[in-house]
């Protein structure tokens, strides 16, 4: 008999979405961590672990833009037959000021390591002494683009790559894309396309 694995709560909808009209695709926006928790992605998808982020983008006048949000899947490192970075490790080296390919040592999700402690951090080596702790506030880049709304009419704003938050803060002229191999993926297909599921619509990997 077949197991009956029922799809997870649906996430809570995002409050003040990003306005289509007022974005670009693929320039630069400051984005701050306005929220974040953990789900899973509907069956279909392979009920995997995923960090759902919200972000508010700002725009270069310090106006808010609105709430983009994105949902990281747990994996580090590049994908062996793209050669593609991970998006969470593209968001972690982002929020550390590293560039996107540095290897990410370890990873503690919300119940911390052995001892339940440092939950939510991360590090570059294998003390365990954390870098970083995620938490509202952060501030990344991040380059997107206007898509179609899965199973709905409309756009929204979706995030495909992340930045340190320094490249928001310079001038434009002086502020070259340093998203690498997936900034350079993302533009090359930049044609907007039907995305499957709202509950996972990042990059592959």
């Amino acid at each position: 008999m077949a197991t009956y694995t029922p799809p997870p709560p649906p996430a809570p909808a995002l409050e003040n979405p990003v306005d289509p009209n007022r974005v670009k695709n693929y320039d630069a926006y400051r984005a701050r961590i306005a929220d974040l928790y953990w789900t899973r992605s509907r069956p279909e998808y392979g009920n995997e672990r995923q960090l759902v982020v919200d972000l508010e983008l700002v725009d270069h006048r310090g106006a808010s833009l609105g709430n983009a949000r994105t949902w990281l899947s747990p994996r580090f490192g590049l994908n062996t037959k793209t050669g593609q970075v991970s998006k969470m490790t593209a968001f972690l080296n982002a929020l550390a000021e590293r560039p996107e390919t540095t290897v990410i040592a370890w990873f503690n999700d919300e119940e911390g390591d052995e001892n339940r402690e440092h939950p939510m951090s991360w590090g570059y080596d294998e003390t365990g002494t954390p870098y970083l702790s995620l938490k509202p506030g952060q501030e990344v880049t991040v380059r997107g683009k206007v898509v179609p709304r899965a199973n709905e009419e409309g756009l929204k704003y979706r995030v495909e790559v992340f930045e340190p938050a320094s490249a928001s803060q310079e001038p434009a002229a002086a502020t070259p894309p340093r998203g690498g191999a997936r900034l350079a993926t993302a533009v090359a297909t930049a044609a907007p396309r039907q995305v499957e599921s709202d509950s996972d619509d990042s990059i592959p990997f």
